[in-house]
């Protein structure tokens, strides 16, 4: 054991000493030692399965960022015989029918569920014109850091999803209102690629508990797969995805523990500009339709309906204008 990590024989791997191994696709594909547990005899003779979680970033991640997300039918080639499980969240039908086809699966059994989170609200803003995006954010951080130094621990547990320049825009900005000593101690924090392992560790352990010291977390997507973070109320979009399943996936991260949570998405026309790489049709009407129910437009593109009656005040931030519920008629 070596600052946490436990060093184990890929001898053991190879000759079947685990019964379970979770592995990313480069630990098999790019690594000469992984190619030769994927070749050993051992395996050949021993795999019962192979299961692919968040399958949707096969397409997400495969085609620029990770290669070797596009490259896991090579395993699946190795093993013809051995079943094969996907699950993911926020596959479209489209999206479905491109890992079939592209992981060469045969006649697939498909299992869905509706993905609906009635517990979420969904709450629209257009914000500023991009050269004046600074107004937009001090106006935001301001009534967060007014929060925070109001009372943090009663403060709703926040991720801020952005680029890289907000975030370190945010972190400095409430750096300067609250300050606060070392980085552990802080309500606020800030997560990236950049960011030191150690301090992106301390992050996603704390955020796994059921009050963590860190109360608003600024954010890249680095923050994401994998998180276990019961507690956060709020997710906030400053810097929009380019599609809806990345959008319901970011989003989905609040609420977990099944009660009321909240997604913002700030939008100006930036994020809808015709040439901007990667943007989904689908996501452009997401920002600019006026009288469409957010939530029926997120899972449409699922092909889903909502499951549940809400009352329209705890639907969306279009519905709500439209409610005519005791609360909203006082």
């Amino acid at each position: 054991m070596d600052d946490g990590i436990l060093h184990i024989s890929i001898k053991d791997v190879t000759r079947g000493e685990y019964k379970l191994i979770y592995a990313h696709p480069e630990a098999f594909l790019s690594s000469k030692e992984g190619r030769k547990i994927l070749q050993s005899s051992f395996f050949r003779e021993h795999l019962c399965s192979i299961c692919i979680d968040e399958a949707h970033m096969i397409h997400e991640w495969g085609e620029e960022f990770r290669k070797d997300f596009s490259r896991i039918q090579e395993i699946l080639g190795i093993f013809p015989n051995v079943p094969v499980s996907l699950f993911t969240a926020t596959a479209s039908p489209s999206t479905r029918d491109k890992l079939v086809k592209d992981l060469a699966l045969r006649d697939p059994l498909q299992i869905t569920k509706n993905p609906d989170r009635p517990n979420i609200k969904y709450i629209r803003h257009e914000r500023l014109p991009s050269v004046r995006q600074d107004d937009d954010l001090d106006e935001i951080l301001g009534d967060i850091a007014d929060g925070l130094l109001e009372d943090k621990e009663k403060f709703p547990v926040t991720i801020i999803y952005s680029d890289l320049e907000t975030i370190r825009y945010g972190y400095r900005f409430l750096e300067a209102r609250i300050g606060e000593d070392c980085p552990e101690n802080r309500s606020y924090a800030q997560f990236h690629t950049h960011y030191t392992e150690r301090m992106k560790n301390w992050i996603i352990s704390d955020l796994g508990k059921q009050e963590p010291v860190t109360r608003v977390v600024l954010a890249t997507v680095a923050l994401g797969i994998g998180l276990h973070a019961p507690s956060v109320r709020r997710v906030i979009h400053f810097k929009s995805p380019t599609n809806i399943e990345k959008y319901i996936q970011e989003t989905g991260r609040a609420g977990r523990d099944g009660k009321p949570a909240t997604a913002i998405l700030y939008w100006n026309k930036t994020d809808v500009r015709s040439n901007r790489p990667g943007l989904q049709s689908a996501m452009k009407k997401f920002f600019t339709s006026k009288d469409i129910c957010l939530r029926a437009q997120l899972l449409s593109h699922l092909d889903f309906t909502p499951e549940l009656q809400i009352s329209k005040c705890n639907c969306c931030s279009v519905c709500e204008q439209y409610c005519e519920c005791s609360e909203c008629a006082k």
